[in-house]
């Protein structure tokens, strides 16, 4: 609003479109740039800018909504690739450095203890999805502490689950439900979609393991066979695992967005994704398997939000469509957001999946 009444001058950021950042301060903008998994040197170059001129109070700000959106990783990685010096204070920088060794020091572990058990999995002939995190730490940033992750999340077939239930108690993996005082829940693969998550011995390595992307009972018609057809093969540190199609990984992402989670951390992985597939994406075919799944809804609210923030390469058709199928709440809802995009970068809440926990 300000920009269209002339108030404020646009700050041009080379190599981004302008519709998608028009009303980001500074900050954000900076914000943003650091969450991307690939810079341009013109993107570099406005970094580098950036931080020569930042006043004290935004400096205070960035490290601020680094801590909120828990993005220090990504930003320390982007800072060093690039060469680019902050200039900012010990007292500002020190705690993204520590959170990164605390994501770096469980991240390593967390790695070799799954290309352990994808080897064990393909010794045995069972054929494993690594999903979102894991996955996006492999084929974009090329580091497994990229971000914070709780767990690993894998699909398997679901004629494969009792073996890998198996498996896993050959490796002394227990359930964690078991640490709660419960019993390990009774199988039913009609009516649920993953097993409880089992834990390894040293407590380290927490794997959530799925035969179905969301549970029956909410009523989504997700075409899990299909999925399976559309996989492709990919290497894993010494092993073979496969990844969902380019479509099928941004249409999980809008399957389980939390919608109070809105900060960098999450909406990152959608428009970094969608650079990374680039022109093998098929915005049409995703189109058509989100109205066909009935997640328009999910689908409209986590695309808009992270397009605010930086483009996907998406046509407009796309989320035209999107918006037309979602109900009322979630077109509302979208409109609220959007109407104050100063407040997207400091709105993240964990609350919801702290009670979930």
């Amino acid at each position: 609003r300000l920009l269209r009444a002339g108030e404020l001058s646009p700050i041009e950021v080379p190599g981004l479109e302008q519709e998608a950042l028009r009303d980001l301060s500074r900050v954000d903008r900076a914000l943003v740039l650091l969450s991307l998994h690939r810079l341009s040197g013109d993107q570099v170059a406005w970094l580098e800018e950036f931080f020569a001129d930042l006043p004290a109070g935004q400096e205070e700000e960035l490290a601020a909504k680094v801590a909120l959106n828990d993005v220090a990783p990504q930003v320390l990685l982007n800072l060093e690739r690039h060469g680019i010096d902050p200039g900012l204070p010990p007292p500002l920088l020190d705690p993204w450095r520590q959170r990164r060794q605390q994501i770096q020091a469980l991240a390593a572990r967390r790695v070799a203890e799954a290309a352990s058990l994808f080897r064990d999995f393909e010794a045995e002939g069972i054929e494993v999805i690594v999903l979102k995190g894991m996955l996006f730490a492999e084929v974009m940033w090329r580091d497994p502490a990229y971000k914070k992750m709780n767990d690993v999340d894998v699909l398997v077939r679901a004629e494969d689950v009792q073996d890998v239930r198996e498996l896993y108690r050959a490796r002394g993996y227990l359930p964690l439900v078991l640490f709660e005082g419960g019993d390990e829940e009774h199988l039913d693969l009609a009516k649920g979609h993953h097993l409880p998550s089992f834990v390894s011995p040293d407590l380290e390595f927490v794997v959530g393991t799925h035969w179905g992307l969301a549970s029956p009972r909410k009523g989504l018609r997700l075409d899990h066979e299909r999925m399976w057809v559309d996989s492709f093969e990919l290497p894993f540190h010494g092993t073979r695992v496969r990844s969902l199609s380019h479509e099928d990984n941004l249409h999980h992402l809008a399957v389980h967005f939390h919608h109070y989670k809105t900060g960098i951390k999450e909406l990152s992985d959608v428009y970094n994704y969608a650079a990374h597939a680039g022109e093998a994406l098929d915005w049409d075919l995703l189109e058509r398997r989100i109205l066909a799944a009935g997640t328009a809804s999910r689908a409209h609210y986590l695309f808009e939000l992270a397009a605010a923030l930086h483009p996907l390469g998406a046509p407009q058709s796309f989320f035209l469509a999107l918006e037309r199928a979602a109900d009322e709440f979630a077109r509302a809802e979208v409109r609220l957001r959007l109407s104050r995009l100063d407040l997207l970068t400091r709105s993240r809440s964990l609350y919801e999946s702290t009670i979930e926990k």
